[in-house]
């Protein structure tokens, strides 16, 4: 599995930052100019962290029952597709973001998922589980584990207070409009 509750935040935040690395790289090449393509202001994008630690559990799981990679891959292509599909969804309903688009994309649901970034992400996690994690994990076996209290407990503080300052604007602004939009009850009744 992911180790000690300090791993885990640590694995989240830097697989969040790849994340972004990733998407940075991507909206760089799609639009020739520098993106920040998270909905938060750092340098991160949580449904990278979130996304890696399902696929690291459960592939751990897949592992020990040795299925073979097809099973996999296939595996981590669904998980990954339904995490992707649900986090639009509550970022669309609850924040009303639309963080990705994907309209335009052969075989799309509502602009959520496509067929294309579902293998994408079924690749990269692959290569996650069976490359860069095992290389990650035995350089934090080797870190003390002081510091990765201490280094768990930042970054999480910094995740954390950059989720407040980005969502409570958002809820705030949503209140107000429900505020200006609300109708007395009395019109409703007969």
């Amino acid at each position: 599995m992911c180790g000690s509750f300090y791993d885990v935040g640590i694995y989240f935040m830097l697989y969040s930052f790849i994340g972004w690395l990733l998407e940075v790289v991507y909206a760089f090449h799609e639009e020739r100019r520098f993106v920040n393509r998270g909905i938060l202001a750092g340098p991160i994008c949580p449904i990278y962290g979130f996304g890696t630690l399902l696929i690291l559990n459960i592939g751990s799981l897949l592992k020990l029952q040795n299925p073979g990679f097809l099973s996999n891959i296939i595996f981590i292509i669904l998980l990954t597709t339904a995490l992707e599909y649900l986090t639009g969804y509550i970022l669309e309903t609850f924040l009303k973001v639309k963080a990705w688009d994907y309209s335009n994309e052969f075989c799309n649901i509502r602009g959520r998922i496509c067929l294309k970034f579902s293998i994408l992400w079924g690749l990269l996690g692959c290569f996650i589980i069976y490359g860069l994690h095992p290389i990650v994990a035995q350089f934090m076996n080797e870190v003390n584990e002081d510091m990765k209290i201490i280094a768990a407990f930042m970054l999480l503080g910094f995740i954390l207070m950059d989720m407040i300052k980005a969502i409570l604007p958002r809820i705030a602004s949503m209140k107000e409009l429900k505020s200006r939009v609300s109708l007395p009850v009395h019109i409703f009744k007969v």
